[in-house]
């Protein structure tokens, strides 16, 4: 064979070979590396809700969690008993026999002494304010501003109470 074919085909084989290489590493940016947080949203489907809010979802069933036990794993997901019978966590992969299981804290209405799930007392109407100072409707659920005591999308208007809550006029 002559030394300029033998070249060309060693040329041919460079090339073929960095295509290869190229498309291993595209792959494996696009597909392996755990940590890219690419496709984070299909790990995490649902919203998370607020702090303080009544609407916590499982990890595992994505179903919601209640005011009945919750198993917290040291990683923080959160889970129903029931889910995590014999599995591991799917976030850490901490055994789920080691983990804490205990009752979700709920905020109890000051007035009623009963749990006010999502900061409204279903005994006496009265909206508690979140962390940021703002509480939800209760009659169409949107945002009101302490401040105004009025809702902005159903016109509903609140009177504040001793308690720090609020109730519909």
């Amino acid at each position: 064979m002559s030394t300029t074919l033998l070249l060309a085909l060693l040329i041919w084989m460079v090339v073929i070979a960095t295509i290869c290489i190229e498309l291993y590493i595209h792959r494996y940016r696009l597909f392996l590396r755990p940590s890219s947080g690419r496709f984070q949203h299909f790990l995490h489907p649902l919203p998370y809700p607020e702090e303080g809010e009544d609407s916590a979802f499982c990890d595992l069933c994505h179903g919601k969690l209640g005011t009945s036990e919750i198993a917290v794993c040291a990683c923080g997901k959160k889970f129903h008993p029931e889910c995590i019978a014999e599995t591991e966590c799917p976030g850490c992969g901490n055994d789920l026999r080691h983990m804490q299981v205990r009752s979700p804290s709920v905020f109890m209405c000051p007035q009623c002494l009963v749990p006010a799930p999502g900061g409204q007392c279903p005994e006496c109407g009265a909206t508690y304010p979140r962390r940021d100072g703002t509480f939800r409707c209760s009659e169409c659920g949107s945002n009101v501003l302490p401040s105004e005591l009025a809702c902005r999308r159903c016109g509903c208007r609140y009177v504040a109470r001793r308690t720090n809550g609020y109730k519909p006029r």
